[in-house]
């Protein structure tokens, strides 16, 4: 992402205000490039108390299409206010995170503080999977009741991923980790 860092701290200040005013939180902002054309993948979900779960966060086919329109309009009214900031031709994806819901800040983590999850931590050389319940977060560290080794505290900086283990994904949550 470092050679689109400004392009996406641009496009988060552009239509963070669009996606607030519709009472959605961007979960995820993602810059893909393909061929001759760029990919802005935006996963929302509804904006809610802590501890709201992630079924309860979903977002609906409405929601999304009126979401996707005021990213666009945010980007057009830019491009027509300053000239073309985009990079070329570029396509504008918007979505739920789905049922494989990923945490990746510290905020996210402190949201699903009481729900399950399914983390992959750096230990050493290696890695090691926890599986259990999220039971704290601030802004240093998480605390999950591993399934197999009681509680742990894990720093940031040491977690490579972290998927919400809801019930819709139980089945599948081993292959995508």
């Amino acid at each position: 992402m470092a050679k689109n860092s400004r392009l996406h701290e641009k496009l988060l200040e552009l239509t963070g205000p669009e996606l607030e005013a519709l009472d959605l939180d961007l979960v995820e902002l993602e810059l893909l490039s393909g061929g001759n054309r760029l990919t802005l993948r935006f996963a929302l979900e509804r904006r809610a108390e802590p501890g709201t779960s992630a079924e309860e966060r979903r977002v609906g086919i409405d929601e999304i299409a009126r979401a996707s329109r005021a990213v666009a309009r945010a980007i057009e009214a830019e491009e027509a206010d300053v000239g073309d900031f985009m990079p070329g031709r570029y396509t504008i994806e918007v979505s739920s995170p789905g049922i494989f819901r990923r945490l990746s800040t510290p905020e996210h983590f402190c949201r699903f503080v009481g729900e399950r999850v399914k983390l992959i931590a750096e230990e050493g050389d290696s890695s090691r999977e926890y599986c259990g319940e999220l039971l704290g977060a601030d802004d240093r560290q998480v605390e999950v009741v591993d399934e197999n080794s009681g509680t742990v505290e894990i720093p940031y900086d040491r977690i490579r991923n972290c998927l919400l283990y809801t019930s819709d994904a139980a089945d599948e949550m081993s292959e995508v980790v």
